[in-house]
């Protein structure tokens, strides 16, 4: 009797051989499991003893093919694209979808040296869409900080154009994008760029076990590294942080929260050992307030620090931090206040709200009012300490876009303005304007991202 199916499943005279199909030579086949997701990565050695496989998981794994055993390299922190051998057995380099080329010590996946370019973004789960972009800069060393997707901050030099180091904010293995559990909301830098402080979201999983963290980072005097000082578990209870803001010249930090108030933070400096961060140091709480129980959208100081801006949805309460005495309350806008910034050492506030009438608006200290205001949605907001100028990183409305020839797929606008006058000094078109951010360096320089 000949071949045939039965049931659905090939009847004959061999035994079934997984992973072996049709002619193939069973004796010869083997069939071996540890990826759970894509393989994107097969490679084997020059001498045909290994075969190094990887892919989603981000992790890379050596296999030894005559006796099966395997090796790994994790913490990669992306998925892996290609590896690719060299002359020198010796020697192989893999590249991920992080922008990262890694050379590798072969075979014992050894990593020798790493080039990064500026790593992808964070993709955020669908609850934390509302957050600000979360890009910070360090005026001082020309550097920007960027949130990762492998729970890290980079810190990426402007000026030299590529990746100085890695602040690992969660110690965690990654995560394919459909698992993140957790999310690194915020990261904002010092005026000095000498203390970092950072918010993080675990998820709740069917609505329960979420928990939010506020971290605080000093800068080492030799190492240039930072390391972690603070962490304060669910600063303002369960409620998410909206925004956090460095004193300009002394160790005091502002959060603001969607639960309705707001905290200052002041740091107890310890002992300062040589090429070491602060030792003994620790953040506190030094005082909370809150308006009328609304949530807390935005906060910043003056450029001396005297004055705290928060904004409490759609008006702006002033504080004197030291004292936490309600000083003035301004606005009203018509939508929630996202972004709050000082131009300057000028007299002026500037303020970006957003929603379906979002709003760019310059407020007059003196006067407490609006000095003049645009129909803008704003991304971003960049304010010099020693200028009296800014620039906003606008979002083309959609009336505009249909001149697509003059635009040539822009989609945003950068605006500079003297704060006192609502005609803009400078605009330059860019391409993917959302989720961007700005540093303004002088009154003809302006970094974008």
């Amino acid at each position: 009797m000949g071949d045939g199916l039965v049931n659905g499943k090939l009847m004959n005279n061999e035994e079934e051989r997984p992973g072996v199909r049709g002619d193939d030579d069973a004796d010869s086949c083997t069939t071996w499991h540890w990826h759970s997701a894509e393989v994107n990565v097969l490679f084997f050695s020059s001498d045909g003893a290994y075969l190094y496989s990887g892919g989603k998981e981000g992790v890379l794994v050596v296999w030894q093919l005559d006796t099966g055993r395997k090796k790994f390299l994790p913490r990669i922190g992306s998925p892996l694209l290609w590896l690719t051998d060299s002359p020198d057995p010796s020697l192989s380099s893999i590249s991920c979808a992080d922008n990262q080329i890694h050379l590798l010590k072969m075979p014992s996946m050894e990593i020798l040296k790493s080039i990064s370019g500026i790593k992808l973004p964070c993709s955020f789960p669908e609850m934390c869409n509302g957050l600000q972009s979360g890009i910070a800069f360090d005026c001082n060393a020309g550097l920007v900080a960027l949130r990762t997707e492998n729970y890290c901050i980079q810190l990426y030099s402007l000026f030299d154009d590529r990746g100085v180091s890695e602040v690992v904010i969660c110690e965690r293995n990654h995560q394919p994008g459909d698992e993140v559990t957790v999310v690194v909301t915020l990261a904002v830098l010092s005026l000095d760029g000498s203390m970092m402080s950072t918010a993080e979201v675990k998820l709740p999983e069917e609505g329960l076990g979420g928990l939010v963290c506020l971290k605080f980072w000093a800068l080492g005097s030799q190492n240039k590294e930072f390391s972690l000082s603070t962490i304060i578990y669910e600063p303002h209870r369960d409620a998410g942080i909206s925004a956090i803001a460095f004193h300009p010249t002394r160790p005091m930090a502002v959060s603001s929260s969607y639960g309705g108030d707001f905290k200052v933070w002041v740091c107890n400096n310890g002992i300062q050992e040589k090429d070491q961060p602060l030792s003994n140091s620790g953040w506190t709480c030094h005082a909370v307030g809150s308006y009328q129980k609304k949530p807390m959208t935005a906060a910043t100081f003056s450029s001396d620090g005297s004055v705290l801006a928060v904004a409490a949805e759609t008006v702006i309460t002033l504080w004197d931090a030291d004292k936490n005495i309600l000083v003035a309350v301004i606005g009203e806008t018509l939508m929630p206040v996202v972004n709050l910034s000082f131009v300057g050492t000028s007299e002026y506030l500037v303020s970006a709200s957003r929603g379906s009438k979002p709003q760019l608006s310059i407020w007059s200290m003196s006067k407490l009012c609006v000095s003049w205001s645009y129909m803008l949605h704003v991304e971003a907001i960049a304010s010099a300490a020693d200028m009296s100028s800014f620039a906003a990183l606008a979002l083309l409305p959609e009336s505009s876009k249909c001149n697509e020839i003059s635009l040539k797929g822009r989609d945003g606008v950068i605006l500079l303005f003297n704060a006192s006058d609502p005609v803009p000094i400078f605009t330059w078109s860019v391409n993917k304007a959302k989720g961007g951010g700005s540093c303004l360096y002088s009154s003809k320089s302006v970094f974008y991202r």
